[in-house]
């Protein structure tokens, strides 16, 4: 997964800094800071990064309906370790409400630009996938002859995955 840089999200959220200082938490390591930004009351982004490397660790953005996270996969078992540790659910936004955890950067920094200058976003989530040549030219037959565009197919195809999977388990 491809993470986001500091100067990524801080352009997604307009520059909009609100607030920031040392990261409480030693999950992501003794150079970690968060910043705060905003652009209305109901719209809220932080992101949490190295002061030495600028790496973002972690990044948060929601509105007033949805909640979304980007984690760091080198850093996720550390930070669900820590937050276990003070007896807190890792991936809570607030209450009860959890968030959504995003898969790659650009799907964070598009909703995030977006909630940040009061756009409308795509609320699905995307997954990255990484097909060979022929496993490529297979679905793309496929869904040539499901008279559908690829995209259309690959959704299709994981949502029967996921079905699968659910079913799988009961």
């Amino acid at each position: 997964m491809k993470m986001i840089t500091l100067s990524e999200a801080m352009e997604a959220a307009n520059y909009h800094v609100c607030g920031g200082e040392t990261y409480g938490w030693s999950c992501f390591g003794p150079n970690a800071r968060y910043l705060d930004f905003y652009s209305e009351p109901d719209r809220y982004m932080s992101v949490v990064y190295d002061t030495e490397t600028q790496e973002v660790y972690c990044a948060q953005v929601s509105d007033d309906t949805n909640n979304y996270m980007l984690i760091n996969e080198d850093y996720r078992k550390e930070y669900e370790k820590e937050a276990s540790s003070k007896a807190l659910r890792p991936y809570i936004a607030y209450d009860d409400v959890e968030y959504t955890i995003l898969s790659c950067g650009e799907d964070y920094l598009e909703k995030a630009s977006a909630i940040s200058n009061g756009e409308p976003y795509d609320t699905r989530v995307a997954i990255p996938m990484s097909l060979n040549k022929q496993e490529a030219l297979n679905a793309m037959t496929i869904a040539h002859r499901m008279d559908i565009t690829f995209n259309e197919y690959v959704a299709i195809a994981i949502e029967n995955a996921i079905e699968q999977d659910w079913s799988d388990q009961e």
